[in-house]
């Protein structure tokens, strides 16, 4: 419980498990995780309509 808070953190920051080889939760996601997913996507196209 404590990696997968951990990740929660840290996912904020860009760190992400899969980055360091852990597939194994690939088809396993929590919907925390979905959610953390979601609104980094939003970041992104946030920044790319900015730079416009």
């Amino acid at each position: 419980m404590l990696f997968e808070a951990a990740e929660i953190v840290l996912g904020y920051f860009g760190f992400n498990r899969t980055l360091y080889g852990d597939t194994t939760r690939k088809n396993n996601r929590k919907w925390w995780y979905e959610l953390v997913q979601e609104r980094i996507t939003d970041m992104e196209i946030e920044r790319i309509v900015q730079d416009r």
